[in-house]
C-alpha cells in the first residue's frame, strides 16, 4: 500500500501521534494499523471512488478531519462519554465503527462530537410533530415547532386527520372550514424554507383513509406543473375496515369526529389511490392498523404518524435514533457468514444507540421532545449491504436460499438486540413507560421466543422499540455498499464530467463498488448477480415479509416496476403486501414522475378516434386574438431531453383542436434556468391556444443557440428553446405516423457518448444529472445528493 503515510515521513509521524491519541482514548490496535493508516486519508481509503470521497467531505468530515478514521474516533469518543468506563466502551464502539462495520445514522456521523458547533445539531434523524388541536392555533403551533426541528437538522412527520373536513362549520358560525388539504402547501413550503448547515427539512404528511377530505388529499399533487406540496411526502393511513371493504367491494363511510359525512364505494376510492401511485409514486400506503397492533407501547404512547420515509412510526414528539449493521463485513473470504460475530455486533450497536439518546438529549429542539424521547427511549437498528452480502455468498437475491439466509440474519439481530435491551434495563433501568401488562399486548412482543418474553416480563426493556429498516443513502455511499435491504440498483452507470472548455461533457462508466472489487467490470456476470428491475415484485414483497417478521418498527424499501406495469398489477402488489402482514410498501414505476397525472380519466384508457372539429374563432370584438378556453381534461406526453443547462422535461398537451399547451421543467425551482423555461412555455401555450400554427412556433424555436450545446440520442441540442422546439416537432411527427428525424451515431463527435443510465425520476438539483429512486429516497449517483 503506497499511502501518503509511507511516502511522507512528516505524515507518518503525525499518524503515529494520532494512534497514540486513540490508544489514550482506549483503542486496542489489534493489528489493524494498515487499515487505520488507509482510513486516515479519504483519497487513500477510497482510491478512485470520487463519489464516496466527495460525500464524506461534504456531509460528514468535521473541520480538520481528513478521512473516515477521524469520524470513527469522534463518534466513539462521543458515545463512550456517557459510560462509567469510557475507555472500555471507546474501544468497543471504535471496533464496531471501524471499516464501516456499523454505520450510524447520518445525523450521528455529521454531528456527534462536534463541540465546535455554535448550535448543536440533533443526532435524531426524524420526529413526529402533531397538530394537537383542530384550530388555527394548533396548525400554526405545529408549523412553528416543525421549523425548530428543521433548524436542528431533523425531519418531521405530521398527521392531518385531526383537522375538520372541507365544508364543516367553524365555531358554530356560518363559516365553513377549507378542509385539511388547504394547509398542506403551507407546511410544505416551511419545510423548504428552513435548513441546518445546508440540509433542508424533510416532511411526511399523512391522512386517515376514512377522513372526508381523503380524495382531495390523494390528488393534491396533480396540478399541471406539480408545484403543490412539492416539499413533502404524502401517505394514506389504511385501516383494516377499509381493506376489508375493498376486498368485499362494499360501501365505506368517510367520517370525522363521529359523524359520517358521506359514503363511497371502497373499491373506487382504492382505485384512485392506486392510479396516483401508479402515475407518480404517491401517495404512499401505510397499513396503519397493522402498525398499531405491532407497536410495543400503543397502550400508553399511541402512534400519531411516521417519519418522512415511513419506516419509523412514532408517537407525538418522539424521535428515531438509527444505525445499520453492514452485512458485507460479516462475510468471510470463502463466502461464509459469521452469525456469531453479527449477534455480538448487534448487542454492542444496541448499547451504542441507547447512548445516542443520552448524549443527544439536550440537542432536541423542544422540551416536549426531550420528555417524550426520555419516556420510551426508541432506537432503530437496521442493516445495509444486504444485496452485496448475498453476492459474496453467491446467493441470488430472489431465491429461497436468500430468504433462509436473511431470516437467520434478522432473527440473530432482533433477538440479540432485545437481549441487550433487557440487560441494559437491569443495568441502567427500563424505559419509564414500561409495563408488562401493556407491552405484552403487542403482537410483536407476542412473536418473540417465550424465554425472551419471560426475561422482558421480569426485568423490563431499556428501549420500547429496537429494530428499524431505514434507507441508507449517503451512508451506503461512504461504506461502498448496496443501500439498506435493496437489491443492487444497477451494476454500472454513466457519469458526466465537464471538460476544460467549460461547455462539453465526457461520459465514462462507473461500476457499483462491489462489482468492481469482485469482478472488475459487469461483463458476463454470474447469474446470482441480479439488479432491482430484474426481480419479480412479488418476491420483493415476500422478502420484505421475512424482514418485517423481526422488525418492531417498519421498513423503507422501494419495489421498482417497469414502465408498462398495469394498474391491476400495482393494486395486486399492495393487496398481497397487506395479506402478508407488511406495515407499508412503496412502489415506483419506472419514469412515473416524468409524466403528469391528468385530473380526470383512467391512465390506461385507450384514445378514441374523434372526428375533425372545426377550429373556434379567436378574434375578439376588440380586434385582438384571444386564447381558447382550456378544457378540464387534456392529453399528452412528457419527454426528457439533455441540454447544456441540465435535463429538461417538456410536457406537450392537446385538446380537441390540437396542441394547446407546453410545460417545461429544468433546474432548481426559483433558479434562472427554471424561470426562463417557464416563461418560454407560457408564451408558447398562449400562442398555441390562440390559433397559431405549431409549425410556425417550432421554426422560431429551433436553431436558437446557447453557450452549452450537447448531443442527445444522435441530435445536437443547441439550447433550452431549441430542445422545446425539437420536442414539439417530434410530437407532431409521431402524430403523423412518421419516424422523428435523428442524426446517426457515426456523425457524433468522438468526445461525446450517448447516455446509458436507467430511466429515473428527475434531475439532481445540485449537478443536473439524473437520479434514481431507492429505499423511498432520491439518490444522485453522480454527486451524492439525496432526498427522502
Amino acid at each position: 500500500m503506497a499511502s501518503k503515510i509511507e511516502k511522507d515521513p512528516v505524515v507518518a509521524h503525525r499518524f503515529e501521534e494520532l494512534l497514540v491519541q486513540l490508544e489514550n482514548h482506549g483503542l486496542k490496535r489489534n493489528g489493524y494499523d494498515a487499515l487505520l493508516a488507509r482510513a486516515a486519508d479519504a483519497e487513500t481509503y477510497y482510491g478512485d471512488n470520487d463519489l464516496a470521497i466527495d460525500v464524506l467531505r461534504n456531509k460528514y468530515l468535521a473541520p480538520g478531519e481528513t478521512g473516515p478514521l477521524h469520524i470513527w474516533d469522534r463518534i466513539a469518543r462521543a458515545m463512550a462519554s456517557v459510560e462509567k468506563d469510557p475507555q472500555y466502551w471507546y474501544d468497543r464502539f471504535f471496533s464496531l465503527l471501524m471499516d464501516f462495520k456499523f454505520i450510524p445514522g447520518g445525523r450521528v456521523m455529521h454531528g456527534a462530537g462536534r463541540d465546535e458547533a455554535r448550535r448543536k445539531p440533533t443526532l435524531s434523524n426524524c420526529y413526529v410533530i402533531p397538530i394537537e388541536e383542530d384550530s388555527l392555533e394548533g396548525i400554526y403551533r405545529c408549523l412553528s415547532e416543525s421549523a425548530m426541528v428543521y433548524r436542528t437538522g431533523g425531519g418531521v412527520g405530521t398527521d392531518l386527520s385531526i383537522l375538520r373536513p372541507q365544508g364543516a362549520p367553524v365555531n358554530a358560525t356560518v363559516d365553513a372550514s377549507p378542509g385539511c388539504t388547504a394547509f398542506m402547501n403551507l407546511l410544505s413550503e416551511s419545510t423548504n424554507a428552513v435548513s441546518q448547515a445546508g440540509r433542508r427539512g424533510a416532511l411526511m404528511l399523512t391522512l386517515r383513509v376514512d377522513h372526508p377530505d381523503i380524495e382531495d388529499f390523494i390528488t393534491i399533487k396533480n396540478d399541471a406543473n406539480r408545484t403543490k406540496v412539492q416539499y413533502a411526502n404524502i401517505s394514506v393511513l389504511i385501516t383494516h375496515e377499509f381493506m376489508q371493504a375493498v376486498l368485499d367491494d362494499s360501501d365505506f363511510d368517510l367520517r370525522w369526529d363521529g359523524k359520517v359525512f358521506r359514503t363511497v364505494k371502497a373499491r373506487q376510492l382504492w382505485d384512485k389511490i392506486i392510479a396516483n401511485a401508479h402515475a407518480s409514486a404517491e401517495p404512499g400506503i401505510i397499513f396503519w392498523d397493522t402498525m398499531r397492533e405491532y407497536h410495543n407501547v400503543e397502550y400508553v404512547n399511541p402512534l400519531t404518524s411516521t417519519n418522512p420515509c415511513g419506516e419509523q412510526p412514532l408517537a407525538s414528539y418522539t424521535a428515531c435514533n438509527l444505525g445499520n449493521l453492514n452485512l458485507v463485513n460479516f462475510v468471510s473470504a470463502d463466502g461464509e457468514f459469521d452469525y456469531e460475530a453479527l449477534g455480538e455486533a448487534a448487542r454492542v450497536a444496541t448499547r451504542f444507540l441507547d447512548n445516542v439518546i443520552e448524549y443527544n438529549m439536550d440537542n432536541h429542539a423542544l422540551p416536549k421532545i426531550r420528555e417524550a424521547v426520555a419516556s420510551d427511549r426508541r432506537v432503530g437498528l437496521g442493516i445495509t449491504g444486504m444485496a452485496d452480502a448475498l453476492v459474496l455468498m453467491q446467493s441470488k437475491y430472489d431465491s429461497d436460499e436468500a430468504l433462509e439466509i436473511i431470516n437467520r440474519v434478522m432473527s440473530t439481530i432482533c433477538h440479540n438486540a432485545y437481549e441487550m435491551s433487557v440487560e441494559l434495563a437491569q443495568e441502567k433501568g427500563a424505559f419509564p413507560l414500561f409495563d408488562w401488562e401493556g407491552i405484552e399486548q403487542s403482537k410483536f412482543i407476542q412473536s418473540l421466543p417465550q424465554s425472551l418474553q419471560k426475561k422482558i416480563a421480569e426485568h423490563g426493556l431499556r428501549n420500547c422499540t429496537l429494530i428499524t429498516m431505514p434507507p441508507v443513502g449517503t451512508g451506503s455511499i461512504v461504506a461502498q455498499t448496496s443501500s439498506g435491504i435493496e437489491p443492487i440498483f444497477c451494476t454500472s452507470y454513466t457519469r458526466r464530467v465537464k471538460q476544460d472548455d467549460g461547455e462539453s461533457f465526457r461520459e465514462y462508466k462507473v461500476y457499483h463498488p462491489l462489482i468492481q472489487r469482485v469482478f472488475g467490470d459487469d461483463e458476463d456476470l454470474p447469474d446470482y448477480v441480479v439488479t432491482a428491475h430484474e426481480i419479480d415484485p412479488y418476491f420483493r414483497v415476500k422478502m420484505q415479509g421475512v424482514i418485517q417478521k423481526y422488525t418492531d418498527s417498519s421498513i423503507s424499501s422501494t419495489i421498482n416496476l417497469p414502465e408498462d406495469i398495469t394498474l391491476e398489477t400495482v393494486a395486486d402488489i399492495y393487496i398481497t403486501a397487506y395479506k402478508e402482514g407488511l406495515k407499508g410498501v412503496t412502489v415506483y414505476r419506472e419514469g412515473s414522475r416524468e409524466g403528469i397525472l391528468q385530473t380526470e380519466g383512467q391512465a390506461d384508457k385507450k384514445e378514441a378516434e374523434t372526428p375533425a372539429v372545426e377550429a373556434p374563432n379567436y378574434m375578439g370584438p376588440d380586434g385582438f386574438l384571444h386564447r381558447r378556453r382550456r378544457p378540464a381534461v387534456t392529453a399528452g406526453i412528457t419527454e426528457r431531453i439533455n441540454t447544456g443547462e441540465g435535463k429538461i422535461y417538456v410536457t406537450i398537451n392537446e385538446d380537441e383542436y390540437g396542441i394547446c399547451e407546453v410545460f417545461s421543467t429544468i433546474g432548481k425551482s426559483g433558479g434562472n434556468a427554471a424561470a426562463q423555461s417557464e416563461a418560454i412555455s407560457r408564451l408558447i401555450s398562449l400562442v398555441l391556444s390562440s390559433g397559431v400554427d405549431p409549425q410556425e412556433v417550432i421554426s422560431e424555436l429551433k436553431g436558437i443557440s446557447g453557450p452549452n450545446p450537447v448531443w442527445e440520442n444522435g441530435e445536437l441540442i443547441l439550447s433550452t428553446p431549441d430542445a422545446i422546439g425539437k420536442a414539439m416537432e417530434r410530437y407532431l411527427q409521431r402524430k403523423a405516423g412518421k419516424q422523428p428525424d435523428t442524426v446517426t451515431p457515426e456523425d457524433m463527435p468522438p468526445s461525446f457518448v450517448e447516455g446509458s443510465e436507467p430511466k429515473t425520476l428527475t434531475t439532481c438539483p445540485e449537478c443536473g444529472s439524473t437520479v434514481s429512486y431507492e429505499s423511498s429516497c432520491l439518490m444522485c449517483k453522480h454527486c451524492g445528493w439525496s432526498k427522502c
